[in-house]
């Protein structure tokens, strides 16, 4: 949670976020935004084939794109 947390103020700055509460728009928390998170699947790079994430959500591409974060170099 401590990597959202400083996140949080230019997130709420930006008002709702469409679909984050049952398919409508919400204040984030990082309980909101990990339950949206929670599903999102990262396959590691292996050989040739570069990381991946297969099929995210609209929902979950916002969030990493409010959140600035690049899961992709994680792996």
């Amino acid at each position: 949670m401590d990597a959202i947390a400083p996140h949080l103020d230019k997130i709420v700055g930006s008002g709702t976020v469409a679909g984050l509460y049952a398919g409508r728009p919400a204040v984030p928390t990082t309980r909101l935004i990990l339950q949206a998170l929670a599903t999102m699947k990262i396959i590691p790079a292996t050989g040739r084939n570069p990381p991946t994430i297969p099929h995210p959500t609209p929902l979950q591409l916002r969030l990493l794109e409010l959140l600035d974060i690049d899961p992709l170099e994680w792996c």
